[in-house]
């Protein structure tokens, strides 16, 4: 205690004796034990108000010893058990964590990883990848204190993740690592990557592309295969050599049957070789049949007809022909999509075929236009005409909400000739343009997509959209944001019944560890997203005859269910709405693939570069005791003691005011009862 505190302390307490004898022991009648009690009960009171006005303090100190952090990491991916057997890690991690000379020194906390880093609990080595980064990054970021050592127990074989033999470590943050499974190198032939497209269009041709390479010394000879629904399509004999180890091969087979197909690419074993299981990859194709015809119908000469087709077929499965109204029908009847230009009493058969068939349409509407017969032959919209002719330009609506029109620039767009006019829209609609004349926008729409039960619509009120295509190019160098605008439009023209309510998104196949995933989006009856509903997920297996249910969790605008960890096979399934009869169906296969298998030989070398890199050592399994006699003999992951210095107060302000108001409420109670004033 500082000394001018205790000064203090004695003044007060000198001050208190002085003021109580002065009260009660100054006269010598007073002399008697009920006042000598009420002086001591005034002096303690007195003098706990001085303690509590000085609040004396003192410094505690306190010691304790800091012992460095040691991370058991154990990885718990199916290539452990591969090369080795479980049991021999469960009896080595337990002989590590139960080590009294480690226990003495270290601070132990065991932690599993594969595709995650999770708390140890039990080793069940049934993780489908390896991501050795990731737990090594956590321990880096979240590491305190001087000395943080890691045991790295894992065969090195990274499947998932950056490459964390390039992760820096600071000087006191070691791993040794000890290296699991066979270190010898086997002479392999090895399916690096094939790299295919989900889908394929009938008849057309897709490209396969087969990275393969080979370990070993000398060269081998292989023969390449690529097999659809047992079929060979393709086949080429490869050699390898130490020269030129890693070939690349593209194949372009083309698409004959419709459907889920599928692609087997495998590489010929040579003989006695080790591990075949990464000799071959299979592959799932759809093949789909969906080129969409589309007949532009004009009776005039016009650069919007070829501006519309060139825009059309930049998609290749979209096929365009222009045809006069006259043509004969065998022409165009087999039209998926009509795109009427500037109608007269000529169109008249192709509204026909229109009704009749449910075929959608999009209609420019200009100066040379039957408007007349225009209104008679439909009862969609209606124009009627001011009879004056007037230069157009477009006007974007922000709230158009059918497709998403973000992209499109239509800043410097040229006007549009149309004759100004009333238009009545009759059905369900969203205008895309509204008519701008003058620097005044019209109440008037310019381009309107309609929707309807059985067929879309769209209608272009105005002529010469063929100079939007050029100013789209003077924009932005290329004309990619217009085409797809119009890609867009054909799109929506092209969904023959409404918008359902549920809508799907999921892949024709996964690739096992891949994140499989059956993503549903349900909206209300006005389009808007219902976050409030309840989805199930029944799904089975093809040779299953019952469904499990799964329901569908709410995530972040889209319900969802993780399917990652079903087996291989061909799954069949159905998402239904809980309370209403809209249900969505639809199919998938998981493929028959284990990225672990891939690799059955310890990468031990990139294991000790990383020991180097931090500082540590590498091990191998029947090293664990020099393992731990090297970390128990290290002086510099000795325990540190610590001593903590905190100043805190003599006597507790609260027991202190409660002795106070004890000794004040006594003194007053003893000259009560005693008749004292």
């Amino acid at each position: 205690m500082p000394g001018p505190i205790f000064i203090l302390i004695l003044l007060g307490a000198i001050l208190a004796f002085i003021l109580a004898w002065w009260h009660y022991l100054s006269k010598p009648r007073r002399n008697s034990p009920l006042f000598r009690g009420l002086a001591l009960l005034r002096f303690l009171s007195i003098f706990g108000l001085v303690l509590l006005l000085v609040n004396p303090k003192f410094t505690k100190t306190t010691y304790n010893l800091e012992k460095a952090l040691l991370t058991i990491l154990v990885d718990n991916s199916s290539s452990m058990v591969v090369s080795d057997s479980a049991d021999t890690f469960r009896e080595l991690t337990n002989r590590l964590m139960q080590n009294q000379a480690l226990q003495d020194r270290f601070t132990i906390n065991t932690m599993t990883f594969g595709e995650e880093m999770k708390p140890f609990d039990s080793l069940s080595f049934t993780d489908q990848a390896t991501n050795i980064s990731r737990p090594l990054q956590s321990l880096k970021d979240v590491s305190i204190g001087n000395n943080t050592i890691t045991i790295l127990i894992s065969d090195g074989n990274q499947t998932l993740g950056e490459d964390y033999e390039f992760i820096t470590h600071k000087p006191e943050q070691r791993i040794f690592p000890m290296v699991a499974g066979d270190t010898t190198t086997y002479e392999d032939l090895r399916l690096d990557r094939v790299n295919m497209n989900n889908y394929a269009y009938l008849k057309n041709t897709f490209p396969i592309e087969v990275f393969a390479s080979y370990s070993g010394t000398g060269s081998r000879t292989s023969v390449l295969r690529i097999q659809m629904d047992g079929q060979t399509r393709f086949q080429r004999n490869i050699t390898f050599t130490n020269e030129s180890d890693a070939i690349q091969v593209t194949a372009e087979l083309e698409a004959q049957t419709t459907g889920l197909q599928d692609v087997r690419v495998s590489l010929s074993a040579f003989e006695n070789e080790r591990n075949v299981y990464n000799n071959s990859r299979q592959l799932s194709l759809e093949v789909i049949d969906e080129k969409t015809k589309i007949a532009i119908v004009s009776s005039l000469v016009h650069p919007d007809l070829g501006s519309l087709k060139t825009a059309i077929e930049q998609n290749e499965q979209r096929e365009v022909q222009i045809v006069a109204p006259t043509a004969a029908k065998n022409t165009w009847e087999d039209a998926d999509l009509m795109i009427l230009y500037q109608p007269d009493r000529a169109f008249s058969p192709f509204y026909d075929v229109v009704k009749k068939e449910g075929i959608s349409t999009l209609t420019i509407i200009g100066p040379r236009t039957d408007w007349a017969f225009i209104n008679a032959v439909q009862s969609t919209y209606s124009i009627s005409s001011y009879g004056q002719a007037e230069e157009i330009f477009p006007e974007l609506n922000g709230s158009f909400s059918f497709f998403d029109t973000s992209s499109l620039d239509i800043t410097d767009f040229p006007p549009l000739d149309f004759e100004l006019g009333e238009i009545n829209i009759l059905a369900e609609y969203e205008s895309v343009f509204d008519q701008k004349v003058k620097g005044v926008v019209l109440e008037e729409p310019m381009m309107v997509m309609i929707r309807g039960n059985e067929r879309n619509e769209a209608v272009l009120f105005g002529e010469n959209s063929w100079k939007w295509r050029i100013q789209s190019f003077r924009n932005e160098g290329n004309f990619t944001s217009y085409d797809a605008y119009i890609a867009q439009v054909i799109r929506f023209l092209d969904l023959k019944k409404r918008t359902n309510r549920l809508t799907l998104e999921y892949e024709k196949s996964y690739e096992g560890v891949q994140g499989a995933e059956v993503v549903a989006r349900y909206f209300n009856e006005t389009m808007a997203f219902d976050g409030n509903a309840s989805l199930q997920l029944f799904i089975k297996t093809t040779e299953e005859t019952s469904y499990r249910e799964f329901p569908m969790l709410l995530r972040n605008g889209f319900y969802g269910l993780s399917i990652n960890d079903f087996p291989a096979g061909n799954y069949e399934f159905t998402v239904r709405v809980e309370g209403t009869d809209i249900a969505r169906s639809g199919s998938f296969k998981i493929l028959d693939f284990e990225v672990e298998k891939q690799l059955i030989s310890s990468n031990y070398k990139k294991l000790e570069r990383l020991a180097i890199a931090s500082g540590g050592s590498l091990f191998y399994m029947d090293q664990v005791d020099k393992l731990i006699d090297d970390l128990s003999s290290r002086n510099e992951f000795l325990p540190v003691q610590k001593s903590n210095q905190n100043v805190v107060s003599l006597i507790d302000f609260r027991i202190l005011l409660a002795a106070i108001a004890l000794c004040l409420a006594a003194e007053w109670f003893l000259r009560k009862y005693n008749g004292l004033i």
